[in-house]
């Protein structure tokens, strides 16, 4: 995700949701699906694998609406 969309994406998380985020995670935006992941994944060499997804689902866009999952909701809202 591009920085512009991530800082819009944390003011929603919190304002919504109370949810302060460090920047020891990467976002990963697939169609209008979020993943999180750590940034440490970019230390590991995934050129020969075959990856469909990175990370947890973390939210979904509907509508120009951002909703985070319920496992993400488990996760951070604790």
């Amino acid at each position: 995700m591009k920085k512009k969309q991530i800082k819009l994406m944390m003011k929603e998380l919190s304002k919504n949701y109370n949810i302060n985020i460090n920047d020891n995670y990467v976002f990963i935006k697939d169609d209008n699906k979020i993943f999180i992941t750590n940034r440490d994944i970019k230390k590991i060499d995934l050129s020969n694998l075959n990856i469909k997804q990175i990370g947890l689902l973390f939210a979904e866009i509907k509508n120009n609406k951002f909703y985070l999952t319920d496992v993400a909701k488990e996760i951070f809202l604790k």
